[in-house]
């Protein structure tokens, strides 16, 4: 076994995952089996292109909502919310609360994009 080292922990969104599979996918050229079975899952969970989920993000992050983190960003973009109440119910186990006009312009953003 290697002596692997922790020298950054980052959320990664589906959208990521499934961009970084691509990449070890293209230099590999085979997955491993977790790493097939991974893929598999994040491809039929992760529906939007790259660019919707970008642009979801890049409008989320132009409401300037102050507490709202990468992480918080993260679920949000992995979980699309397309109600205030799901907005809500997805950042419930964070630290953070959202004003309702907040989740509601979040829940309008997810669904113009993804529709």
């Amino acid at each position: 076994m290697s002596d692997a080292k922790i020298i950054e922990e980052v959320a990664l969104s589906m959208a990521d995952v499934k961009k970084e599979l691509r990449a070890i996918k293209k230099r590999d050229t085979q997955l491993g089996y977790r790493a097939e079975k991974t893929e598999e899952y994040v491809n039929s969970v992760a529906t939007l292109t790259d660019k919707d989920y970008k642009d979801i993000e890049k409008q989320i992050n132009e409401l300037n909502v102050l507490r709202l983190k990468e992480k918080e960003m993260v679920k949000i973009l992995d979980l699309l919310p397309k109600n205030e109440e799901e907005v809500k119910l997805a950042l419930s186990t964070s630290s953070i609360t959202l004003k309702k006009e907040d989740a509601k312009k979040i829940a309008d953003i997810i669904i113009s994009i993804a529709k």
